[in-house]
C-alpha cells in the first residue's frame, strides 16, 4: 500500500511541475503567432505604403539599414540605392500581397512570398506584367519591422487579389541549447557554399537532396515549383548555372536565415545573363539546415 501512495503522490507532483512547462509552450506559440501578424502586417502596410507614395518612398521606409537590393547582377544597399533614383510623382503602380510567411522561433526574423502586378499608369485594370516577390524580415531594436531583402521573379499570370496567408504546419521550436550566432552564420555560410559548388559542378540551379519537403523554387518566366518531389524532376531548359555565394543574415534562434549570391545564366542562344539569388534556410531540429525558398531573380 504504501508504494502505491507514493506513486500516487509523485504522480501527483509531476502534474503540478509539468503546468509552468505547457503554460510556457503556450504562451510561446501565441506570441509566435503575433509575431507573425506583424510580418504580414509590415508586408501589406509596405505595399500600402508603395500605392500611396511610389516605389522608392516605399522602400526608403521599409528598407532596414543593411537591406539589400540587386542591380544589374550586384548586391548593393538598398537605401542607398534607391536614394540614387530621381524624386517626383511616378504614374506607374508596383502592388503585391504576402499568400505565406513564416517566422523563427526568436521571433525576431521571418519572410513571405506572394504575388506582384505592375500597372504602367496607377488607374489601369490590367497589369503589364506580374510575377512572385519574395521578402525577407527582421525585427529592428526599436521593436519596427524592416526588409532585408527583396527579390522577384516575373512569368505571365492571372492573380486574384485575396487576405488568405499561409504558413507552416510546423512552427519552429525554441532551442535550449546555447547559441553562438558568429559560428552558426559561418557554418551555414559554408554549407551554403558548399551548396552552390555542388551546383556549379554539375551545371544545374537546384539539387533536390538540400530543400525541405516542402521547398519552393521561383524561377524568371515560369510558375513556382513546390515540393521535394516536383524540385527533383524539375529541368533548367538547357540553361547552365554559375553560383557564387555573398553573405548571410540569420536569426538569433539560429533556426532561419538567408543566404543570397552571384549567379551568371548561360543560355541556350550563347548569351549570359548576370542575376541573383536568395535562398531561405530552415532548421527544424538543430542540426541539419534545409532549403525552403530558392529564389534566382534579374534585376
Amino acid at each position: 500500500m504504501f508504494y502505491f501512495d507514493v506513486l500516487k503522490k509523485m504522480s501527483g507532483h509531476m502534474k503540478w511541475c509539468m503546468i509552468p512547462m505547457v503554460l510556457s509552450l503556450i504562451l510561446d506559440f501565441v506570441f509566435q503567432r503575433s509575431s507573425l501578424a506583424e510580418i504580414i502586417n509590415a508586408e501589406r502596410a509596405f505595399a500600402d505604403y508603395a500605392k500611396r507614395t511610389n516605389t522608392k518612398q516605399a522602400f526608403l521606409r521599409f528598407m532596414a539599414p543593411n537591406g539589400i537590393k540587386f542591380k544589374n547582377g550586384e548586391a548593393r544597399n538598398a537605401i542607398g540605392l534607391f536614394e540614387e533614383l530621381p524624386d517626383g510623382e511616378s504614374k506607374d503602380l508596383l502592388q503585391w500581397w504576402p499568400v505565406f510567411a513564416d517566422i523563427s522561433s526568436s521571433n525576431d526574423f521571418g519572410y513571405t512570398y506572394g504575388p506582384w502586378q505592375y500597372f504602367t499608369n496607377k488607374p489601369d485594370s490590367i497589369p503589364a506584367t506580374t510575377g512572385m516577390y519574395s521578402s525577407v524580415w527582421q525585427k529592428q531594436s526599436n521593436g519596427e519591422w524592416k526588409n532585408l531583402v527583396d527579390l522577384g521573379v516575373a512569368f505571365n499570370y492571372s492573380f486574384t487579389v485575396n487576405s488568405t496567408v499561409g504558413s507552416p504546419d510546423k512552427p519552429l521550436k525554441k532551442s535550449r541549447k546555447k547559441i553562438n550566432i558568429s559560428e552558426e552564420k559561418k557554418d551555414l555560410l559554408l554549407w551554403d557554399n558548399k551548396y552552390s559548388n555542388d551546383l556549379n559542378q554539375h551545371s544545374v540551379s537546384c539539387i533536390s537532396d538540400f530543400f525541405d519537403f516542402n521547398g519552393r523554387l521561383h524561377r524568371p518566366g515560369e510558375l513556382p515549383i513546390t515540393g521535394r518531389a516536383a524540385i527533383k524532376s524539375y529541368k533548367d531548359g538547357g540553361k547552365k548555372f554559375v553560383f557564387s555565394t555573398l553573405n548571410v543574415e540569420m536569426a538569433k534562434a539560429a533556426d532561419m536565415a538567408h543566404t543570397y549570391g552571384k549567379v551568371v545564366v548561360s543560355l541556350t542562344n550563347g548569351r549570359t545573363i548576370n542575376a541573383n539569388y536568395v535562398r531561405i534556410w530552415r532548421n527544424e531540429n538543430g542540426e541539419n539546415w534545409k532549403i525552403v525558398l530558392d529564389v534566382i531573380g534579374i534585376s
